[in-house]
């Protein structure tokens, strides 16, 4: 896995590859020439939400929104990829949307069999009306798939994972060591995002078993106010997540918010466990297994960036970084090596 700033958005809205990670991945010095970054998209859409995955050969897809300024009003946001290898990335992006049906937040991995796997928002809002951020346009939003099949290197159909009258949303997905692939998910009634009493947060997944998605089943249910998210996954039967919540609702006293877990063990996941309780400011969790299966938790915690390593006890937190403010760190992910 990689880090996400390794591909980014610069001040005129080009996505590029700076030029230390394309020589990490074997791209050839005359590619690199003259510039410390390699323009992808000229011009970028200001949300395109760029998302890369790589293959252990260096293959890479990366995925975003592109808007159509040619479609009604709302409705030209559009899912487009590059493909990448050693010899460089694709000149012509794949259209996988081409309609007015809005598409949004885009999340990519490969699977054990080198298939590229990709999942993203999008609205189901009927032709005809402008979307509005109101909870009409919240309930539209569903999660659809669609994959890139490296046997014969096409794109397969695309297929919606949900349907429902429901809020889906913010969706990410996991890869395990054993080639099995999480997709996760939000799922509310539109009228509190972060889940509030009368209104619940529920964390939706779906498994790949190598050609196709499960029916999606939920993993957490009941929540509210749930401020961050976080999965991880080792393999079919074992994977973790963890999520942020603001013990009082009040989102100005940010030092009430603690960290609670979950562990899936291939077919249900065990009610949360609260993590942290403290009267510090825990955020912005990040997971990842090794290829052991310890499992290792980075967070800002009190201002510093800590680490908890194959561990659910906080006493045997260490220190990763200090004085490590969200505002100053801009930003983190903690990732497995291949």
């Amino acid at each position: 896995g990689l880090v996400g700033s390794e591909m980014c958005i610069r001040d005129s809205y080009d996505i590029v590859a700076p030029s230390a990670w394309l020589v990490g991945h074997g791209v050839p010095a005359e590619l690199r020439a003259g510039d410390e970054e390699t323009v992808l998209v000229a011009n970028a859409y200001a949300r395109s939400e760029p998302a890369l995955a790589v293959r252990e050969d260096g293959s890479r897809l990366l995925l975003y929104v592109h808007d159509e300024v040619s479609k009604p009003e709302g409705r030209g946001t559009e899912i487009r990829a590059l493909t990448g290898d050693s010899s460089g990335w694709s000149s012509v992006p794949f259209v996988l949307t081409d309609d007015v049906q809005p598409d949004y937040a885009p999340a990519v991995a490969f699977d054990g069999n080198g298939n590229g796997l990709v999942v993203w928002e999008r609205s189901v809002l009927p032709a005809g009306i402008t979307p509005t951020l109101n909870i009409t346009f919240a309930q539209s939003l569903e999660i659809t798939a669609r994959s890139w099949l490296s046997a014969t290197a096409s794109w397969g159909e695309v297929v919606t994972l949900s349907a429902n009258a429901l809020m889906d949303h913010a969706p990410r997905l996991a890869a395990g060591f054993d080639g099995s692939v999480m997709a996760l998910w939000e799922t509310t009634d539109g009228v509190d995002a972060l889940g509030a009493s009368g209104h619940p947060l529920t964390y939706t997944y779906a498994l790949w078993d190598g050609a196709a998605w499960s029916a999606p089943t939920a993993a957490l249910t009941g929540l509210q106010d749930v401020l961050a998210v976080d999965v991880a996954v080792y393999s079919a039967t074992q994977a973790a997540l963890l999520y942020v919540r603001d013990m009082d609702g009040v989102i100005s006293t940010t030092s009430d918010a603690e960290l609670y877990y979950s562990l899936f063990d291939g077919s249900t996941w065990n009610a949360p466990v609260r993590l942290t309780d403290d009267a510090v400011i825990d955020a912005s969790p990040s997971l990842a297994y090794d290829a052991t299966g310890r499992l290792h938790l980075v967070w800002l915690r009190a201002g510093a960036l800590v680490l908890l390593a194959n561990s659910w006890n906080v006493a045997n937190v260490e220190t990763v970084r200090a004085d490590s403010t969200e505002g100053g760190v801009l930003g983190f992910t903690l990732s497995r090596s291949p």
